[in-house]
């Protein structure tokens, strides 16, 4: 079963409205998948929220049954219409009479705390804030000195030193600030840059806009960079951002650059297909993910055929170096993998096949994704046919294992990325032993 389509059946599942012979073969998926496992486990603690939430709302008052009792005893009254039985309606339908339900209520409530905020209640947070090893963050004047510390709206926060910070916000926004940055947030989903290189990569909606002393950039939903010295300068990698200046907006899209100068309209986009490459220099320059990668081939299992090789991934953190934890993709969780290339090719080799029943992952793992720290590294460990190790054309005695990641849906913290080990011998290549 995909798992788009297992996600469409998810609610169905959870209503009790599927048959066995569908039931059954969704249960199984979700049982193998961690990624539609958590949708589903996400979508029962949203609907449990809504059921709580309006079957705790109180029913009309007293005074209101009796209103309608004296008008319906008034003489001249006509009788009340027949009204028949309502049927269950389907389960979309059900949810969006929650879902406004509940909505009703957080509006309610929202006015009254904006006409009556309660004695001592303290803003909203925007962001978390976790500077790399070395920076100096601080927020009016303060230093931080931990990681994830909330921010709120007003105050302005400037990253010096030799390296930067991430940032992210409510709706999962992740933003890599330079060092000689400075910026402010209005609210969680406005900042101003005054000065200073924002790597912004695109939460959930509503997106996060971005302005400078000489331009306003919209995002469209994007992976942008924004580097505001006198003059913005904006490179978008993925998606699209608009660009405003004045009464002037031009559309900047994948793989192109704008710039806009004080006072003046935004120039025209230019082509920029160095644009990931880019982000990716600011992003291992600003926060650099501080990872090691050790590899090793070992004896396989006694009973392991003929051609099996045992191979052992270490990814660790170097003390001192980026952030105090880095969060990475799992084999296990489908968005990340092993390629084999002997020792100074040029180009990367074929991705490693390891057998899933073979493929064990330790460390701190939660849905897929791994929590790298200084007391907790990821190892993976499993069998791989000897000749998946060697380059084609043989003869390779020593080659190297890159480790390679993408980020999760909503896990701004997790870092996508390539790690290289260093040269191995491989057992039976020539001169290999």
């Amino acid at each position: 079963m995909e798992c788009p389509f297992a996600r469409g059946e998810i609610p169905a599942l959870i209503q009790g409205e599927l048959a066995d012979d569908d039931r059954r073969p969704l249960e199984g998926h979700l049982r193998a998948c961690p990624a539609c496992a958590a949708e589903e486990r996400g979508l029962r603690a949203v609907l449990q929220a809504l059921r709580d939430a309006t079957e705790s709302l109180p029913g009309p008052s007293p005074a209101v049954w009796e209103a309608i009792a004296r008008e319906a005893a008034a003489p001249g009254a006509p009788p009340p219409p027949a009204v028949p039985a309502p049927s269950r309606p389907p389960f979309r339908l059900r949810v969006l009479r929650d879902v406004a339900a509940i909505a009703a209520v957080f509006l309610v409530a929202a006015a009254l705390l904006v006409l009556r905020p309660p004695p001592g209640a303290r803003p909203v947070p925007v962001a978390s804030v976790t500077p790399a090893a070395g920076a100096i963050v601080t927020v009016d004047g303060k230093a931080l000195d931990r990681a994830d510390t909330l921010i709120e709206a007003g105050p302005s926060l400037r990253v010096e030193g030799a390296v930067g910070a991430v940032l992210v916000t409510p709706a999962s926004a992740r933003l890599v600030a330079a060092p000689g940055t400075e910026l402010r947030f209005a609210s969680p989903h406005e900042l101003s840059l005054a000065r200073g290189a924002l790597l912004v990569e695109e939460g959930n909606p509503p997106l996060l806009a971005v302005s400078t002393p000489a331009a306003r950039i919209v995002p469209l939903g994007t992976r942008f960079l924004v580097v505001h010295d006198g003059t913005t300068t904006v490179t978008v990698d993925e998606g699209a951002v608009r660009v405003t200046a004045g009464a002037v907006s031009v559309d900047v899209t994948s793989r192109h650059a704008a710039t806009a100068g004080p006072g003046g309209p935004p120039a025209p986009p230019v082509a920029a297909p160095d644009a990931a490459a880019r982000l990716q220099r600011h992003q291992d320059a600003v926060a650099p993910a501080g990872l090691r990668l050790v590899a090793r081939l070992e004896p396989p299992a006694p009973a392991a055929p003929a051609g099996r090789v045992r191979l052992s991934i270490r990814i660790e953190k170097i003390p001192g170096v980026g952030l105090p934890e880095t969060q990475v993709s799992t084999i296990a969780g489908g968005l990340a993998y092993l390629t084999c290339a002997g020792e100074g090719a040029a180009t990367p080799g074929p991705v490693i096949p390891i057998e899933a029943p073979r493929l064990t992952e330790r460390g701190d793992i939660r849905q897929g994704v791994a929590r790298i720290a200084a007391a907790t590294p990821l190892e993976i460990a499993g069998e791989t046919d000897l000749g998946a190790l060697l380059p084609k054309g043989g003869g390779a005695a020593r080659v190297v294992v890159t480790w390679v990641g993408r980020r999760p849906p909503n896990e701004p913290r997790a870092w996508a990325g390539e790690l290289v080990s260093g040269p191995i011998s491989v057992p039976g290549a020539a001169g290999g032993r």
